[in-house]
């Protein structure tokens, strides 16, 4: 019986396994290619998502009006990304924020937010001569209201590369000056009442920052009785500014100031006593007021914070203690022994009640806004002392007024039934 013969491995066997192995391989190859290719578009998209959170904060942390609409390329180690910042209107104040980064390779992150104009409109009275002077939205002139009267146009901003919008003021006539911020050109104008009556031209003061600070954008204007010293909020530099005299020149220019510890915020509005020794500052940001002292060291001085040929600043941070809200102005008495705020929806008053000789108890209080009044913004706040009556001025236009006595209700005066 024959045996049979052993054989080899064919020729096409050898070209089948080197087939079957070159195709295992061709996968495991793309497998490991397509795994480094989402890998690295998957950095490239948590690169683009920080990126463009980056640059949302830093949008966020400054005013609406000095964020400006453009495109960009970051810079190493992430050199080949793009941004492009976009700003809609989407409804009444209301403006949609888009930051958009791409990377490379096309890896795109797009955030989005809504953010309201911060314009600031200020209110004054004047008790001695009866007028009342407030900003209206979208005007380069203020109005005066006497006597309950029909609101008359006031001085008028001077005309610019583009148009003036009064803001912030200080000095109502009757005082024989005014101080109104252009929110627009970013400068504040001195007008001196004249003995005939109306007013002179106005005296354009532009406040120049240091090179290391940002150009100043006004939340609220105060002033002393004598026109001898001028307050600012300034949003941008998170700041106050001093003006000493009127009117100002650099040498009298003091600012921006702020403090370190705690660090202020968003400046809403700014008050100061008669004498111009306490200025207040009402914080949006965080929530409270700030106290900063003009003159000799206060006590204990551990307390306050030294601003240099200035004064002191207060550390403590001025809130009840159920919180408030964002608070949009700040008025006080020429005394500096009530403080009145206003947020969103409340009315606070701080009074220093004396305890002892030389020592004071802060108490709060408060008191809800109408619906109608909170739906128009409260924006500026001033006292009349003397009748005890308080005026808020809001976003809509509107100007509403309140007695801090019993039964103490809220009622429009301009731009509402009242008008």
């Amino acid at each position: 019986m024959s045996r049979p013969r052993p054989r080899g491995i064919s020729l096409l066997e050898v070209l089948l396994a080197i087939l079957l192995v070159f195709m295992a391989a061709s996968c495991l190859l793309g497998l490991f290619g397509s795994g480094q290719g989402l890998a690295l578009r998957g950095r490239e998209y948590s690169i683009a998502t920080l990126l463009a959170g980056n640059r949302m904060e830093e949008l966020l942390a400054c005013p609406l009006e000095d964020v400006s609409p453009g495109t960009g390329e970051h810079s190493e180690p992430y050199r080949g990304y793009t941004w492009e910042v976009t700003l809609h209107d989407f409804e009444g104040d209301l403006k949609m924020l888009e930051v958009l980064v791409l990377s490379p390779r096309g890896a795109r992150c797009s955030l989005r937010t809504l953010r309201r104009t911060s314009e600031f409109f200020g209110i004054a009275c004047d008790p001695w001569a009866g007028w009342l002077v407030f900003s209206v939205p979208g005007d380069p002139a203020v109005r005066i209201l006497q006597d309950g009267g029909r609101a008359a146009q006031g001085p008028s901003l001077p005309s610019g590369p583009s148009p003036a919008r009064a803001g912030g003021l200080a000095g109502p006539p009757g005082a024989g000056f005014l101080w109104v911020a252009d929110q627009v050109h970013r400068n504040v104008v001195y007008f001196r009442q004249k003995e005939s009556g109306g007013f002179e031209d106005g005296e354009v003061h532009a406040l120049v920052p240091p090179s290391e600070a940002k150009t100043p954008a006004f939340a609220g204007l105060a002033s002393d009785g004598f026109a001898n010293r001028l307050v600012l909020a300034d949003r941008a530099n998170r700041a106050v500014w001093i003006l000493a005299d009127s009117p100002v020149d650099s040498e009298r220019v003091r600012g921006p100031l702020a403090p370190r510890e705690p660090a202020l915020g968003t400046p809403a509005g700014v008050a100061v006593d008669g004498s111009a020794s306490v200025i207040w500052v009402a914080d949006a940001e965080h929530g409270c007021l700030r106290q900063l002292l003009v003159g000799g060291e206060p006590t204990p001085p551990a307390d306050y914070e030294v601003e240099p040929g200035v004064g002191w600043w207060n550390r403590e941070c001025f809130r009840p203690e159920e919180g408030m809200g964002s608070p949009q102005g700040v008025a006080v008495n020429p005394w500096s022994s009530a403080v009145l705020c206003v947020d969103e929806g409340s009315l606070h008053l701080l009074e220093f009640v004396p305890i002892s000789a030389g020592s004071y108890a802060p108490v709060w209080s408060r008191r809800r806004l109408p619906d109608d009044l909170v739906q128009a913004r409260p924006s500026g706040i001033c006292l009349d002392p003397f009748r005890n009556v308080v005026y808020l001025n809001t976003r809509r236009g509107q100007v509403w007024k309140s007695t801090l006595v019993a039964p103490g209700g809220f009622e429009p005066i301009h731009g509402g039934e009242g008008e």
